[in-house]
């Protein structure tokens, strides 16, 4: 009987927390930070949100997920650009 009671004391619990760390990733990434750092940046400071934000200000992307995406879009853009350039010469010859 009190193991059940436990049981749901617990899982009630786990509920709560699940529901505000969501609340606080979708907040932090609202902020324009991505939900990967947003979610390790509340794992460093133990959920609490004010910490976290302030940790994101000063840190930038501890994951490296932002560099990587920016890199790829450079990329991306550098090979379009490159390709319209070549076709571009294609038709003047």
């Amino acid at each position: 009987m009190f193991r059940r009671l436990a049981n749901r004391v617990i899982d009630a619990i786990a509920s709560a927390a699940s529901s505000l760390n969501s609340r606080a990733i979708q907040e932090l990434a609202a902020m324009g930070f991505l939900e990967a750092e947003v979610r390790y940046a509340l794992r460093v400071n133990k959920g609490n949100k004010a910490q976290a934000a302030e940790w994101l200000l000063i840190h930038g992307s501890p994951v490296g997920t932002a560099d990587a995406e920016l890199q790829r879009a450079i990329q991306a853009s550098l090979l379009a650009e490159n390709n319209q350039s070549s076709k571009s010469r294609q038709r003047i010859k």
